[in-house]
């Protein structure tokens, strides 16, 4: 194998990836700890998004009661930070929401189409419950309008695959809209607050 390659291009990959593990390591310990749960909470559940699509005898709807810890977490860290620490709150936001993403994915491909089920509202409601819900209720009126439009996975990716990727796409936008409002009242509310006084 060694002499098509394969081995110096596998013993090259794990270098870069060893090289940007310590690179990043001191970066990860440099955040807050309220920061550092949220990131390795989201990190966690996309390796065990991807497991899970990898091997698809594992339970992956389970997954949904991990999801809201983490989005508990990045609210959390979002109002710690007083949501001035936007460049982080973006990555860890997106890699929760690519985790839900994937683990559907992994659902579909080991139990079939599922995009229409009421068991799989329930999935998608609880893995995004911290995020949509109050807004869900006050976006209630265009929600219609954002899955009628979503129908255009359906006729990219086909019925399953394109129902899953459009609900993902829904939910996604209602989250991202109550994620956007929590990060401004954290400016607001917990950023304008005057530091306090250092002794000495």
């Amino acid at each position: 194998m060694a002499k098509f390659g394969f081995s110096d291009k596998g013993n090259t990959a794990s270098q870069y990836f060893v090289m940007a593990t310590l690179k990043l390591l001191p970066l990860f310990f440099a955040l807050p700890i309220h920061a550092r749960l949220a990131l390795a909470a989201s990190l966690l559940g996309l390796s065990t998004s991807c497991v899970s699509f990898l091997f698809p005898a594992f339970p992956s709807a389970i997954l949904c009661f991990y999801f809201p810890l983490c989005w508990i977490l990045w609210v959390i860290s979002t109002f710690l930070g007083a949501g001035r620490n936007l460049g982080f709150l973006v990555i860890t936001w997106n890699i929760i929401n690519l985790s839900i993403l994937v683990m559907f994915c992994s659902l579909i491909f080991s139990a079939g189409d599922v995009s229409n089920s009421q068991g799989t509202e329930l999935i998608w409601f609880f893995s995004y419950l911290p995020v949509i819900i109050p807004i869900g209720f006050v976006l209630g009126p265009f929600i219609g309008a954002l899955e009628s439009s979503s129908k255009v996975f359906e006729m990219l990716f086909g019925h399953a695959l394109g129902g899953i990727i459009g609900d993902w796409a829904t939910f996604s936008v209602v989250a991202a809209v109550q994620s956007i409002l929590l990060v401004i009242c954290a400016i607001v509310f917990v950023g304008s607050r005057p530091s306090p006084p250092h002794a000495g």
